[in-house]
C-alpha cells in the first residue's frame, strides 16, 4: 500500500502505554482539569520521544532490517503459492490495488473500503418524478391540476410513516404526563387532517377503491371510531394485483413501486446509521463513564436511539413488503433480502451460532433462567453455565451440614 513503509505503526500503541495510567485515574475529574493534566502528559512524553530519536533510530533500523527480510521471504511464499492456486484472482487483486494507489490521492473515488453505489433516496425519486410530470404538462399530455400523481402518493407514504412514529411513541410512554397527553391530541389533530385530505385526493386517483375492497377492508374503511394512527389508507400497494389496475389511475401503482424502492434504500440507510451510532455511545460509555450512579442521562440517550433503530427497521419492513406486493418475486429479493431480528446488529456484533442458541434454550429449561437477568428459581445468570450450579449445590450441601 502506498505511503505504508514510511509509517511507524507500533509508535500508536507505544503512545498509549505510556499515557494508559493518566488517562484511567483521571476519568473522575472535571472535563477542563483533565485535559489540561492530559496535556501536560503528552506534551512530556513528546519531549521525551524527541530527545531518545538520536539512540532509538538505530535500534529500529537493525531490527527493520532483519524482519523486513523475514516478511518479504514470507510474502513472496505466500504470494507463490496463490499464484499458483488462483491465477486469475491474483491477478484481478493488483489490477484493483494498483488502480486504487493511482488514483486514491487524486478523485478518492476508487478506494476499496467505501460503498461504490451510493443509495437511493426518496427526494431523488420525488424529483425524477416531477421533471417527468413536467416535461408531460408542457407537451399537454396530462391535465394540469394542484396535484399530481407522485404527490398523491408521497402524501400517502408520508401518512404512513407519521403514523409508525406516532404509534411507537405512544407505547413507549407507559405513563405519560399531561403535557405529553397533550402533545400527543394535537399530533393525532394533525394528522386526522392530513388524512382528510388524503381522502379527497383518493377519490381522484382511485375513484373505484372502495368497490374493490374485500369485506373486511370494507369494514375497516367505514369505521369511524379509530384512532389516526392506525386508519388503513388502502394505497395501490395494499390492493390487490387483479383489482388494482381497474381502481387506481394508470401509472399510479409504478410510482409507488419506484418510492418503495427508495424508500427501502433510504431505511437502510437509516438503520445502519442509527446502528452506528449506538456502538460509537456504547464504546464512548465503557471508556469515559466509571461510576455507580444511575447515569439517567446516558440511558436515555441510548433508549432514544434504540428508538431510532426501531423506526428505521419497521419502516424497511413495511417498504419491502409493499414493494412486494408491486413488483412480485424476482431476482430483486437477493439484493433485498428480508430483514430478521439477527440482522439488526452492529458491525461489532456476531449473530449467535446454532450451538449457542440450543445452549441457552437448554439453560432456560434447565433453571427456568431469563435470558440477560437473574433466574426466577434460583441465582444463576444466563450464561452462567453448569460450574455455578455445582458450586450452589456444593453450597447448599455444606451449609445443611
Amino acid at each position: 500500500m502506498w505511503g505504508a513503509g514510511m509509517t511507524n505503526g507500533e509508535d500508536v500503541e507505544q503512545n498509549w502505554e505510556f499515557t494508559n495510567g493518566a488517562a484511567g485515574s483521571t476519568k473522575m475529574m472535571g472535563p477542563g482539569g483533565r485535559h489540561v493534566f492530559l496535556e501536560g502528559v503528552f506534551s512530556f512524553h513528546n519531549w521525551m520521544r524527541t530527545v531518545s530519536y538520536l539512540k532509538v533510530f538505530g535500534r529500529q533500523m537493525a531490527r527493520d532490517l532483519k524482519e523486513g527480510k523475514q516478511h518479504r521471504e514470507a510474502f513472496e511464499a505466500f504470494t507463490a503459492l496463490v499464484e499458483g492456486e488462483r491465477p486469475d484472482v491474483v491477478e484481478k487483486w493488483k489490477r484493483w490495488v494498483l488502480t486504487w494507489e493511482s488514483e486514491q490521492h487524486m478523485d478518492g473515488h476508487a478506494s476499496l473500503f467505501e460503498m461504490a453505489k451510493p443509495s437511493t433516496t426518496m427526494q431523488d425519486i420525488r424529483l425524477q418524478l416531477g421533471k417527468a410530470e413536467l416535461t408531460q404538462t408542457g407537451a399537454g399530455i396530462e391535465v394540469e391540476r394542484q396535484h399530481t400523481s407522485s404527490t398523491f402518493i408521497s402524501m400517502g407514504l408520508d401518512i404512513k410513516e407519521s403514523q409508525r412514529i406516532l404509534t411507537i411513541d405512544v407505547k413507549a410512554l407507559a405513563n405519560p404526563t399531561l403535557l405529553q397527553e397533550l402533545d400527543f391530541v394535537k399530533r393525532r389533530t394533525a394528522l386526522l387532517k392530513r388524512i382528510r385530505r388524503f381522502r379527497k385526493l383518493q377519490q381522484t386517483y382511485m375513484p373505484e377503491c372502495t368497490r374493490f375492497l374485500m369485506e373486511a377492508q370494507r369494514e375497516v374503511w367505514n369505521k369511524k371510531n379509530r384512532v389516526p394512527e392506525a386508519i388503513k389508507l388502502f394505497l395501490p400497494s395494499e390492493l390487490s394485483s387483479a383489482s388494482r389496475a381497474q381502481a387506481c389511475e394508470k401509472g399510479l401503482d409504478a410510482i409507488e413501486e419506484e418510492m418503495r424502492e427508495a424508500e427501502l434504500q433510504e431505511s437502510l440507510e437509516e438503520l445502519r446509521q442509527a446502528l452506528r451510532t449506538r456502538m460509537v455511545a456504547n464504546y464512548f460509555g465503557h471508556r469515559n463513564t466509571t461510576s455507580q450512579q444511575a447515569l439517567t442521562h446516558g440511558q436515555g440517550l441510548l433508549q432514544q436511539i434504540a428508538i431510532q433503530i426501531l423506526k428505521a427497521k419497521l419502516r424497511c419492513r413495511y417498504a419491502r413488503n409493499a414493494y412486494l406486493r408491486l413488483k412480485g418475486h424476482g431476482p430483486w429479493e437477493k439484493v433485498y433480502n428480508m430483514l430478521n431480528e439477527e440482522d439488526v446488529r452492529g458491525i461489532n456484533k456476531r449473530a449467535a451460532s446454532k450451538e449457542e442458541e440450543a445452549e441457552r434454550q437448554r439453560l432456560r429449561e434447565l433453571g427456568e433462567i431469563v435470558e440477560g437477568g437473574i433466574a426466577r428459581a434460583g441465582v444463576v445468570a444466563a450464561g452462567g453455565g453448569n460450574t455455578y450450579l455445582i458450586m450452589d449445590m456444593v453450597q447448599c450441601e455444606t451449609f445443611g451440614q
